[in-house]
């Protein structure tokens, strides 16, 4: 009777799905035609905790670098909070945005013209681009993860709590089921959890 789902952008069998006897909670995307109870990544208050670190070790001329589709599907909280904390933490130098976040045509030359010195990402695409580029990370440009695992150990950056996340789903989904509450909900709720950030290799303290 609970359910626990990931909400892909198009899946004909959630469409059809016969939701009234069941608690669902949601995690992950935003979904145009189903919309549940869900527990999500606080990207807000993350991406403010990555830009205040960077600052505190230093830096000055950070740009975004995250999956367009990650930022819809935060609904923008990543790439809006990153260009406040531009206004108020690195005025005196800010980056454009690429046009694309994650496409640009040529990551490398992007880079190479505009000359930040810490890059804001999400996977390890970017790393390695900046690896295979020529670069060094992080003699020469700094890299900070949004979602540290497993597959980043010592970087520097921002845990978001995979267990935290999953051990709230579960309880959101008990909560249901002892309220007896089914179906699709009429005004669905979120749940926000804060990530914390660690420093790492990846994005030392920058000399004066």
């Amino acid at each position: 009777r609970g359910l626990i789902l990931p909400l892909p952008e198009n899946c004909s069998l959630l469409k059809n799905f016969d939701w009234k006897n069941y608690a669902a909670v949601g995690f992950g995307e935003n979904h145009k035609e189903i919309t549940l109870n869900r527990v999500i990544p606080n990207n807000h208050h993350n991406m403010v905790a990555a830009c205040e670190a960077i600052h505190a070790l230093g830096y000055r001329r950070p740009t975004l670098m995250i999956s367009e589709h990650c930022d819809v599907e935060s609904a923008t909280a990543l790439s809006s909070a990153f260009a406040r904390c531009q206004q108020k933490l690195f005025i005196d130098q800010v980056i454009p945005l690429p046009p694309d976040m994650d496409g640009t045509n040529d990551t490398i030359g992007w880079i190479k013209h505009h000359r930040p010195d810490v890059i804001i990402g999400n996977t390890h695409q970017i790393y390695d681009e900046l690896l295979a580029g020529g670069f060094r990370v992080p003699a020469d440009i700094a890299y900070v993860h949004l979602h540290l695992g497993p597959d980043t150990p010592g970087w520097a950056g921002i845990a978001p709590g995979q267990a935290d996340l999953g051990a709230a789903t579960v309880e959101a989904v008990l909560a249901l089921l002892h309220r007896n509450e089914t179906g699709l909900p009429k005004r669905p709720k979120e749940i926000a959890l804060n990530g914390e950030w660690h420093d790492g290799w990846t994005a030392p303290r920058r000399k004066k």
